[in-house]
């Protein structure tokens, strides 16, 4: 995803942007069948826009932690946001959020170098568009197999938000994961692991 690498020279733009990036770095247009693609935050809302925008490709999607419909008030909290943005460069910070997402600490070095590498266009336009999205109507009419998943210590607006949208498709489930926030895939692995596998055997209960 662009700003998804420290060595990565491509900006993040918008979800459109950053699927078309995907779908074109992994050829994706040329795949048909059975792709499942999954995302977690930001990147979930990524994963909703290739299952969107390439739907003859993308079998099933799986979303993690998302904010899915836009925030009230959102012009406000993004200029908030954005002002403060500068200060996640800091050692400090970014050891706080890598700890929010349950980053393992071998990781956090790598962590530390993509978030201060992002450019201040970039950091602006991802805060913008996590607080705006909001699933395209194609999606939420589409028949194909949905999993969102969030974690039970989230924000309640998420939770709510993310069982609202599971119920809302034809054909999605909601999992809540117990005891953790925002990050169940690096909180509980195995966990994580076990629930997208019945939900490719199709026997998630």
């Amino acid at each position: 995803m662009p700003e998804g690498s420290a060595t990565g020279d491509e900006e993040f733009v918008s979800h459109t942007h950053a699927a078309e990036s995907i779908a074109r770095q992994i050829g994706l247009e040329a795949f048909e069948g059975d792709v499942t693609v999954v995302g977690f935050s930001l990147g979930g809302q990524v994963a909703v826009e290739l299952a969107t925008r390439f739907p003859n490709a993308v079998t099933r999607t799986v979303i993690v932690s998302s904010l899915l419909r836009p925030w009230r008030l959102a012009g406000l909290y993004v200029r908030a946001a954005i002002a403060v943005a500068p200060g996640a460069r800091s050692e400090e910070v970014a050891r706080e959020q890598a700890k929010q997402q349950y980053l393992a600490d071998e990781h956090f070095e790598e962590y530390l170098a993509l978030s201060s590498s992002m450019s201040k266009r970039s950091r602006g336009n991802i805060i913008r568009s996590n607080f705006s999205f909001a699933p395209a109507t194609s999606f939420l009419q589409s028949d194909r197999p949905v999993l969102v998943m969030a974690g039970a210590q989230e924000q309640r607006r998420l939770i709510a938000d993310s069982e609202k949208l599971s119920a809302t498709l034809p054909r999605a489930q909601f999992v809540l994961v117990d005891d953790v926030g925002h990050g169940a895939s690096l909180a509980r692995p195995g966990h994580f692991n076990e629930v997208i596998g019945r939900f490719l055997a199709h026997d998630l209960s």
